[in-house]
């Protein structure tokens, strides 16, 4: 989602944040989110196109460390 592109989700994506801020559970939910690769909406604190982020440069390290080991 482009929340340039759609009014009103940005405001939508903050609140769902801030659930998140208050929940027991964020660090396993963010675990998974990454785990399973989940690209859209909000899950463990981080929008899907965050989660996207992270999960290619976790694997691009990966690359870089296979690559430097062989």
């Amino acid at each position: 989602y482009d929340q340039r592109k759609e009014p009103g989700l940005r405001v939508r994506v903050q609140e769902a944040k801030s659930v998140c801020q208050d929940c027991t559970v964020e660090a396993e939910c963010l675990e998974w989110a990454l785990r399973t690769e989940l690209e859209h909406g909000v899950a463990g604190g981080l929008t899907g196109t965050e989660r996207i982020k992270i999960i290619k440069r976790s694997k691009a390290q990966q690359r870089r460390l296979s690559n430097g080991s062989s």
